[in-house]
This record gives structure tokens, sequence and C-alpha cells, in this order.
């Protein structure tokens, strides 16, 4: 095995671009929550209905982790193989060995594999209060 150093640049460019990419994250998870929150206030009246007809809770939970976790999880992983894919050729066009940095990869992976249950989460407390039956009334 050879014994590599790396740059202190690098080490603070590669460290810079994985800080960039959480945020990136985190604001693609706000406006996920965003839009399931603007999502739930036009169907209020629906979950109402449902609320009164004696629906389990858990129901529209799970309903509401299954539309944002799927969507979340399908598109990590195309983006995880193209990354990866083009880091790939960058790397090969630039004569250096193709590695790939598997723990960063997992990390960012984590992140955005987190947002779905965590929106999720956070739009709970406004599902519970649209799932009332007092939201059928109309002003």
């Amino acid at each position: 095995m050879v014994a590599t150093r790396e740059s202190a640049r690098y080490a603070s460019i590669r460290t810079g671009l994985f800080v960039g990419a959480a945020l990136v994250s985190a604001l693609i998870g706000a406006g996920l929550l965003v839009s399931r929150l603007e999502r739930l206030q036009d169907r209020g009246r629906l979950l109402a209905f449902l609320g009164a007809l004696g629906i389990p809770r858990r129901t529209p939970g799970l309903s509401l982790l299954w539309q944002t976790a799927l969507p979340v999880a399908v598109g990590l992983l195309p983006a995880a193989a193209t990354g990866l894919a083009l880091g790939a050729v960058l790397q090969r066009m630039s004569g250096g060995p193709v590695r790939a940095d598997w723990s960063a990869l997992c990390a960012l992976d984590g992140i955005g594999a987190s947002l779905g249950p965590l929106v999720s989460a956070l739009g709970v407390p406004a599902l519970l209060r649209l799932v009332r039956a007092e939201g059928m009334r109309t002003e």
C-alpha cells in the first residue's frame, strides 16, 4: 500500500463542497416542507371528511411519509450514480486514478434520505389538525 498525502488546499475545497452540498440539501428539505404543508392545506376539507368517517389517524400519517420519502429515495439513486459517473469521467480526463470518496457519498446520501422522514414528521402536527371533523365547516 502506498501512503499518500492530501494538500491542505484541496482538503479545504473538499470540506467547502461538502458543506455546500449539505446546505443545498437543507434548502431542498425546506422547500419540500413548504410544498407538503401547502398540499395539506389545499386538501384540508377532504382530510376533515376522512377524519369524520373514522379512518385511523395513522393512515394519513403513513400516506404523508410515503408521499415524501419515496420521491426522495427514487431521486437519490440516479443522483448518486450520475455523480459517481461524472466524477469518474473527470478523474479519467485529468489523468488521475479513479477513486470515490465513499464516506462523503454515504454522508450526503444519509442527509438526503433523512429529508423524507424529517419533512413527514414536521408535517404531522398540521395533518392531525386538519383531520379533525371541525375542518368540514365552511366560512
